[in-house]
């Protein structure tokens, strides 16, 4: 019994770990560094959301889809060697804001999501 117990509490604390990790990305970590991190947190949120049968494979193409776009969008940036301006900074977060919307919405199917 509390072999269980303690099973059920580390796979709840394994699933939880991402949302988590994802609100202490370390800002001193640079824009870049953060936005590859806040793309691999993602990357697991996605692969938790296949595993558990939430998201279609329709919906994960869509969803590499997007991750791909931003990670053409740092690179583009990257390109110009330049550091990048607030204006980057903004176009980025509002698309990693999105991608993290998008991928709620594939988890609920759409319940919940857009409602803030």
């Amino acid at each position: 019994m509390v072999k269980h117990i303690a099973i059920a509490a580390l796979l709840s604390v394994g699933m939880a770990a991402p949302v988590v990790a994802h609100a202490r990305v370390p800002s001193a970590a640079g824009p870049a560094a953060r936005i590859q991190m806040l793309l691999r947190l993602d990357r697991l949120r996605i692969a938790q959301g296949v595993r558990f049968g939430q998201i279609t494979r329709g919906e994960l193409e869509a969803l590499q889809g997007e991750a791909q776009a931003i990670r053409s969008h740092l690179q583009a940036i990257r390109q110009t060697g330049a550091p990048p301006t607030a204006a980057d900074r903004q176009a980025l977060r509002q698309e990693l804001r999105r991608f993290s919307q998008s991928i709620y919405a594939a988890r609920h199917h759409g319940v919940g999501a857009g409602s803030d």
